[in-house]
């Protein structure tokens, strides 16, 4: 998969790619956070990315990945509050 990720970098540099792509790259990088690198990954996120990831995760009808990704942007700051995210 991180060779997947790494052509779709570099050909995404030089042309527009389908939104799935990008998505694609944005959600492993989110799955190649740890517990404790999640409280990082949130808190350098942009809310434009949030926001554009949630409306595209929602358009491909990914909800369940988008409600955990938006339970994630709340939960992220406790320590114990995004256990149930962990599991």
């Amino acid at each position: 998969m991180l060779g997947l990720y790494h052509l779709i970098h570099a050909v995404g540099a030089e042309r527009q790619l389908p939104e799935e792509f990008w998505l694609f790259s944005r959600l492993l990088e989110l799955v190649g956070a740890t517990r404790s690198d999640v409280w990082q990954y949130y808190e350098g996120l942009s809310v434009e990315t949030f926001t554009r990831m949630t409306r595209a995760l929602d358009q491909l009808r990914l909800s369940e990945i988008a409600e955990k990704f938006r339970f994630g942007h709340i939960a992220w700051s406790g320590p114990d509050q995004a256990s149930s995210l962990d599991e």
